[in-house]
């Protein structure tokens, strides 16, 4: 049977409710029914027309909430949860609720109702399947009916408890740039919709965003998850800001909560508070980046998650954003080595990033792909990543890998196809160790002046930073860089309490030079405390106090253009992307790398595991620089043949001058029988920089 609620005159003047009649309530009873408001109608805005869940141990004297809110700044609260007060937002289909009963319900004679004070004739809603006896067993988990202590399981459920009868999905990535289906991605999604860049609060980490604005509830709830094996939780987020369409929220509660439920959503567990003041201006898109560590409590076999904002002023106030969420199971990251991959024929017509590594799924997060409408990228292949569009930065980033010292980063770079050079907004190649809240350069540049630790200026280390700019790569380039030990090692520590006061900290320390930065979360806000010296095994007095560690760094790797605050920026495009144990001799950077077998350019063939060019290369080699190039040139940037500094020796010589890298490369040259490599050169400054000559004497 269903019991309805309706009514003709426009505003109601007297109130609608439902009532039960006295019953004993004691310990481990529950309350179940099933409710839907508004029948297919939209609710009358701005108006107290929600339906209320009520008790009575007075036979009707007196009235209170089955359950009380429970929000962040209210000090005796266990888990943070809303009233039994039901928003239309929320129940635009039928519902199912389920509720505890509390002990302040318990007595010999507690009578229940369902009220509404205030409504017009088109805020209908009715009940169906109600029921209020003792607990089912875990009650039916969320996932089915509770029939006189029997569950009665939902389809695709089964067993005492009703657990899910097949294993469930255990990863979420979302990036909300599909305007269509993307609803289906996610249970529930109350109060908020996507938005372009432009809207809303703006970028959050590339592109659109999911906002929320409106009025009634604002949350967002996954489907339930096998969480068994999921490591973390990851996502960027805004809560208010500078501008009218996101304005910025004034107290505790018009944060954001994330939580977690193992049943169905019956009870909610706190994950993170996202505090309200401390994203509502962040200066970069780090400051809005969110990283969490599941707890154990967090990984069953049936886990959903839930953003939600319990407070707000009203529809078009106390706005907030989400953008690229990211749920992750440890099965899913075991990506490398690969074992014995299977290339077909025309591996040069297709080349390597197709196989395998775009099997494997190793990238986390790519914004900005792809180009805009009716663009194409100059130089595009069928398995290259193009990254054009220009809603915010552009990046891919890899999920996080467990690498050894000495394994092999390869990928093949093209930027706009653009011979002119430009220093704005180049492509940087960076790492983290912590999952993403710190970048740093996977190299610096090495240079004879540099100093620090590693880069004495020895030219067998001199190097460049991972920054390409444009101009230095109108051709797809290859890059292959050995990873250091830096970038894979373990380390143990030590660290002090720094005379915290008693409480549960959780720690997150990650390396930053010769010392460890620690992010520290207490009650859900977030605060960095300053550096920690790395552990002196000579002198550890300062630190025996506390607590040791072992850890094994994972990292992961992005390329990114920061082009949101630049104009005309080129595309870029990766191909060929491979991390995992190198190939004999680098392929004699002639070929791709691809599981520890090398698969040669054209003109060169497999020899000993390595590729080796099928002529003998040249023993020898002069230019004048007075007519034409001398072919074994590979490549010259920035430079031509001219008099810019004058006559060296005589007539013309190779003159640099360029705005970006100045490189005059040979081909592969024998030089087994090689002494000495004569050249005059001459170096001048001039307030436009620096002016290189280059040139071969007889």
């Amino acid at each position: 049977m269903t019991i309805g609620a309706t009514g003709d005159s426009k505003v109601a003047s007297s109130m609608r409710y439902v009532e039960t009649q006295s019953m004993q309530i004691g310990a481990a009873y529950m309350i179940q029914f099933s409710l839907v408001m508004g029948c297919g109608q939209k609710y009358t805005p701005h108006m107290d027309n929600q339906v209320k869940l009520e008790y009575s141990t007075n036979h009707g004297l007196t009235w209170h909430l089955v359950q009380e809110e429970c929000l962040p700044s209210m000090p005796s609260c266990q888990e943070f949860t809303s009233a039994s007060i039901y928003h239309a937002s929320e129940f635009t289909q039928w519902r199912r609720v389920i509720v505890l009963l509390p002990q302040k319900t318990w007595s010999s004679a507690t009578r229940f109702r369902w009220s509404q004070s205030y409504y017009t004739a088109q805020d209908e809603w009715a009940l169906d399947s109600i029921y209020i006896g003792q607990q089912c067993p875990n009650m039916c988990s969320g996932h089915g009916s509770c029939d006189h202590g029997m569950c009665r399981c939902d389809q695709g459920y089964q067993g005492t408890e009703c657990h899910p009868e097949a294993a469930l999905p255990s990863t979420i990535m979302s990036d909300f740039e599909n305007q269509n289906g993307w609803e289906s991605d996610w249970q529930e999604v109350i109060g908020g919709e996507i938005v372009k860049p432009e809207q809303g609060c703006g970028v959050i980490s590339s592109g659109s965003s999911l906002y929320f604005s409106k009025a009634g509830k604002r949350q967002l709830v996954s489907w339930d998850l096998d969480t068994s094996w999921v490591d973390f939780v990851q996502f960027y987020i805004q809560i208010g800001g500078e501008s009218a369409s996101c304005n910025k929220p004034d107290s505790r509660e018009e944060g954001v909560l994330l939580q977690y439920s193992n049943n169905g959503g019956i009870q909610w567990h706190l994950l993170a508070e996202m505090y309200f003041s401390d994203f509502s201006k962040p200066s970069t898109f780090n400051e809005r980046f969110v990283y969490l560590e599941l707890p154990a409590a967090a990984k069953t076999p049936c886990t959903r998650f839930r953003w939600w904002q319990p407070v707000f002023s009203g529809e078009d106030y106390d706005q907030w954003a989400v953008d690229d969420i990211i749920i992750l199971s440890e099965k899913q990251k075991q990506i490398i080595p690969v074992i014995n991959p299977t290339l077909p024929q025309n591996f040069y017509e297709k080349p390597a990033f197709d196989y395998p590594m775009n099997q494997m799924s190793v990238w986390l997060m790519l914004a900005n792909e792809g180009m805009l409408k009716n663009e194409t990228f100059c130089a595009a292949t069928p398995s290259a990543m193009i990254f054009g569009r220009s809603d915010g930065d552009r990046f891919a980033v890899t999920r996080d890998l467990t690498l050894k010292p000495g394994y092999v980063l390869q990928f093949k770079l093209n930027i706009g196809c653009a011979s002119q050079f430009s220093n704005t907004a180049p492509v940087l190649l960076q790492y983290s160790h912590d999952a993403g809240m710190s970048w740093f350069l996977v190299k610096e540049g090495c240079f004879p002046a540099s100093a620090g630790k590693g880069c004495e200026g020895n030219s067998r280390e001199l190097s460049e930073p991972t920054m390409y700019h444009t101009g230095d790569f109108e051709e797809w380039t290859r890059i292959t860089i050995v990873i250091p030990r830096s970038l894979a090692s373990s380390e143990q520590f030590r660290v002090d309490n720094l005379d915290l006061p008693s409480g549960t900290y959780d720690f997150r320390l990650w390396i930053q030079g010769s010392c460890f930065r620690t992010y520290l979360l207490t009650s859900g806000r977030k605060r960095e405390i300053p550096c920690i010296s790395a552990w002196d095994k000579q002198k550890p007095s300062q630190f025996e106090r506390q607590m040791q560690h072992g850890i094994e760094f994972k990292t992961r790797f992005r390329w990114i253009q920061e082009s949101s605050s630049q104009k005309n920026v080129p595309p870029f495009g990766l191909d060929g992307v491979y991390i995992s144990e190198p190939c004999p001799s680098y392929c004699s950077g002639h070929g791709d790398c691809i599981s520890g077998v090398c698969f040669c350019d054209l003109g060169y063939t497999a020899a000993q595991g390595t590729c080796v060019s099928n002529v003998p290369n040249h023993n020898e080699m002069f230019d004048r620089f007075e007519g034409k190039l001398s072919p074994l040139w590979y490549k010259i940037t920035g430079g031509q043949v001219g008099t810019g500094c004058g006559t060296l020796n005589d007539g013309k010589s190779l003159y640099f001058n360029g705005p970006g890298k100045r490189e005059a490369r040979t081909v592969p040259l024998d030089t087994r029988n090689i002494r000495d490599v004569p050249v005059k050169q001459v170096l001048s400054v001039s307030r436009y920089g620096l002016r290189h000559n280059l040139h071969h004497t007889d």
